[in-house]
C-alpha cells in the first residue's frame, strides 16, 4: 500500500451484526479510506454467521483475532464427522470457517501504520513478532522502541479511544450491545458531526434502551 493511503480501523465486532451495520454507516462519511478490521468477529454476540457473511462482501483487510485463532485451532483438530457439533456451538457455517482460514492476516504493515489485533511484544524486534504476539499481547506503554509507525489495535476493552505515544486502541464492550467506534487515519479532526436528534448514534444509551452506544467517531494522527 502506498504512502498517503487513508484507513478506517474497526475493532472487535463479536457477533453484533446490527452494530456493525451502524459502524459501516459511519464509515461512509470517509470515501477513499480503506477498511481495516482488527479481528474478533465471532463469539459473545447474537449473529456471528451474519457478521462473517457481511464482511465477506466488503472490500477490506481483515486481521486475525484471538477468538478466530482459538476456533480455527479447534477445527484443525476435529474429525470431519464431528464438524456438525462445532457448527452448533459456534453458529458458523463451514464456508465461514474456510473464509476465515484463507482471508485473515496476522498483521498489516503499511508505510505509516502497523495494524494488529492485540499488540506487540516490546521485548523483541518488530521483525521477530509472532502470531501469538499479535493476537494476545497487552501493553500499557507505547511501541516507540520497536517502530516509529503508529500501531493500531483492538482486543483491550476501553470506554473511549486511547492513545499512548505511537499506540492507539478502541474496543468497547462489543458483544454486549456496544459497537467499536471506527478510527480514521491520518486526519486529526473529530467527525462526523453529531447526527440529527433521534438518531441511534447520538450518544450514550439510556437506561432500558436497546440502541447501541459508542463515543463519537474519532480521527487520530500519528
Amino acid at each position: 500500500m502506498s504512502k498517503g493511503e487513508k484507513y478506517i480501523a474497526i475493532g472487535d465486532i463479536h457477533g453484533c451484526l446490527a452494530q456493525l451495520e451502524e459502524v459501516l454507516s459511519l464509515a461512509k462519511a470517509y470515501p477513499g479510506h480503506r477498511l481495516v478490521f482488527l479481528g474478533d468477529y465471532i463469539d459473545r454476540g447474537p449473529d456471528p454467521e451474519g457478521v462473517i457473511q457481511r464482511l465477506r462482501g466488503l472490500e477490506a483487510s481483515f486481521l486475525l483475532g484471538n477468538h478466530e485463532e482459538m476456533l480455527l485451532e479447534r477445527e484443525r483438530n476435529m474429525s470431519a464427522e464431528r464438524f456438525g457439533d462445532l457448527f452448533l456451538s459456534t453458529r458458523l457455517s463451514r464456508d465461514s470457517l474456510l473464509w476465515m482460514r484463507k482471508s485473515l492476516l496476522d498483521v498489516l504493515e503499511t508505510e505509516d501504520y502497523v495494524f494488529v489485533h492485540a499488540g506487540l511484544d516490546r521485548g523483541k524486534p518488530l521483525a521477530d513478532q509472532t502470531r501469538r504476539d499479535y493476537i494476545w499481547t497487552r501493553e500499557e506503554g507505547d511501541y516507540r522502541g520497536l517502530t516509529p509507525k503508529l500501531v493500531v489495535h483492538g482486543h483491550s476493552v476501553v470506554e473511549a479511544p486511547v492513545v499512548v505515544g505511537n499506540r492507539t486502541t478502541s474496543t468497547p464492550a462489543a458483544g454486549a450491545g456496544a459497537a467499536s467506534p471506527p478510527l480514521s487515519f491520518p486526519s486529526s479532526s473529530t467527525c462526523p458531526p453529531r447526527p440529527p436528534r433521534g438518531s441511534s448514534m447520538t450518544g450514550p444509551r439510556s437506561a432500558g434502551s436497546s440502541r447501541p452506544s459508542w463515543p463519537p467517531m474519532t480521527t487520530l494522527a500519528p
